[in-house]
């Protein structure tokens, strides 16, 4: 059983900008170039998706809360933001160059118990094959 969140349609603005002060906001900024695609595994209110969208990068957004994925569209329409589940990410491997999924895995328990797997099921969906996260 996977935890599903939910969130009010009135807090996305509020959650869009809290990026610019999260302490996260640096790190993916230094770790992710804009050239190619970048994949939010589990982008919830999209606040990620739409903050590195209008920063020039090249992003999709998967969220398994249909919900969620119909408010995110409604609001901000040029965004790629769909439903989905990442334990079987819609896409071929290594078609993303980095995938970021904030405060996701560990709500899991289906992605947490899988045998020997883990987090490495994301590196399938990098050009880095097996590369290790760090």
């Amino acid at each position: 059983m996977s935890t599903i969140f939910f969130w009010r349609i009135e807090d996305f603005q509020y959650l869009l900008d809290s990026c610019d002060f999260d302490p996260l906001t640096p790190y993916i900024l230094k770790h992710f170039s804009q050239k190619g695609r970048l994949l939010e595994a589990g982008c919830g209110s999209g606040r990620y998706v739409k903050y590195l969208h209008d920063r020039g990068y090249n992003i999709i957004g998967i969220e398994y809360n249909q919900e969620t994925v119909t408010n995110v569209n409604r609001i901000w329409p040029e965004l790629t933001v769909t439903q989905g589940d990442i334990l079987s990410i819609p896409y071929e491997d290594g078609w993303f160059p980095g995938i970021i999924s904030i405060g996701v895995v560990e709500h899991s328990y289906a992605f947490m118990r899988r045998d020997k797997r883990d987090l490495t099921e994301y590196t399938y969906y990098t050009r880095f094959g097996k590369k290790k996260f760090s």
